[in-house]
């Protein structure tokens, strides 16, 4: 039989493409993608469209903000910026964490298809965060886990919860379903041994896992 979404992956490439030149978001391309699909609001996209779409999503990204040498992280990178940032005022260090890691799956008894991979999902959203997190203190890291794979990621963001918020949801609505990431959201400040402190008191619930 053939495939129904075979011939339209070049459609969702250019669709995606364009909604994250228009600043859209990934939810909302899911969105249409569901419409044209025919399908309904929970259910889950076939895997070729959402690998399709999560892949266009991420290199348009990195093609926009190239110019800016936006980039991710390690971890050590990541800790030398800090050390830099603290010798500022408290108002430009970051106030809060977003923490991704991938959450347990449940198995599929009609043994589906398999969407994205975590290490997909990790790379996917630490692009996205990279791309749009551009004050001063704001960056982006992966930490990796055996095997040079990403376990997690940490998105250090600078304002109030509002903004805060927003970055969380691009992570936490980067796929649908029970397939996305677990999001968890972090605040830095009043820590009793000081922001970095702080964040790696955060990122310890990761680095620490096995």
């Amino acid at each position: 039989m053939t495939d129904p979404v075979e011939g339209f992956l070049e459609d969702v490439t250019a669709m995606t493409r364009q909604a994250a030149i228009d600043g859209l978001t990934l939810a909302s391309v899911f969105t249409d993608l569901r419409l044209i699909l025919d399908l309904e609001p929970g259910d889950e996209l076939p895997a070729g469209v959402l690998r399709a779409c999560a892949v266009a999503w991420s290199r348009t990204h990195e093609d926009l903000d190239r110019a800016h040498d936006v980039r991710v992280l390690t971890w050590d990178d990541l800790e030398d910026r800090l050390w830099i940032s603290l010798a500022g005022p408290d108002t430009e260090l970051p106030s809060w964490a977003v923490l991704a890691e991938t959450g347990p799956r449940e198995g599929s008894s009609g043994g589906g298809p398999t969407l994205l991979q975590p290490d997909d999902v990790l790379r996917v959203a630490a692009g996205v965060l990279a791309a749009r997190l551009d004050r001063p203190s704001e960056h982006v890291a992966l930490l990796e886990g055996r095997e040079n794979a990403s376990r997690g990621l940490v998105a250090l963001v600078q304002g109030d919860v509002r903004r805060a918020e927003q970055a969380r949801s691009w992570v936490a609505g980067l796929t649908p379903g029970r397939s996305g990431p677990v999001v968890t959201l972090h605040r830095l400040v009043d820590h009793p041994e000081g922001r970095l402190a702080a964040i790696r008191e955060v990122v310890s619930t990761l680095a620490s896992g096995d």
